[in-house]
């Protein structure tokens, strides 16, 4: 499997359907380092590498979508940026949103209520006190995803995801 080294750390590269490239690192340890993916990811946007069509980068992975022109050789273009110099150009200041929730009655409720054992109402409480990070947004689901869930509340995800999200939603993990 391909990779490249940044900060003596691993970042594998593995081709998804042709149509993808995945980055990880080798380890899942201090990902909201100064060498996050989150951080790397948009290097690799304002680089405006000519084969990559959009860069979805997580804490977890970073899925490149490439278009016609990738050659496999071009694998080295990603290793050949120069991290260290963008990820210090990158603002260390985050912004603060007061965000308007609305949370709807759906049928999901049952299923987080199960898997949290706690009521919609003590759910809902814990959630509009937490403060939380944007981790994406504007990607291919079309719709706000936050981290900073605690663990009591995580949900594992649905067998069968929705095919329709409403504008405006928003996840929480």
């Amino acid at each position: 499997m391909p990779y490249f080294l940044l900060n003596n750390q691993k970042i594998n590269i593995e081709n998804y359907n042709d149509d993808f490239l995945l980055l990880k690192r080798d380890q899942n340890d201090n990902l909201r380092d100064e060498y996050s993916l989150t951080k790397i990811g948009q290097v690799i946007y304002k680089s405006d590498i000519t084969f990559i069509d959009e860069v979805i980068a997580t804490d977890t992975e970073i899925c490149l979508k490439l278009n016609n022109s990738f050659k496999e050789k071009d694998i080295q273009k990603l290793a050949n940026l120069n991290y260290k110099s963008e990820l210090n150009k990158i603002s260390q200041n985050s912004k603060t949103f007061l965000m308007p929730v609305c949370f709807e009655e759906k049928d999901d409720w049952n299923t987080v209520e199960k898997q949290t054992n706690k009521t919609k109402k003590e759910i809902i409480e814990s959630i509009v006190n937490l403060n939380f990070d944007l981790a994406m947004f504007g990607f291919l689901p079309g719709f706000v995803y936050l981290n900073g869930l605690p663990p009591k509340l995580y949900c594992a995800r649905k067998s069968n995801p929705s095919k329709y999200v409403k504008p405006n939603s928003l996840a929480i993990g």
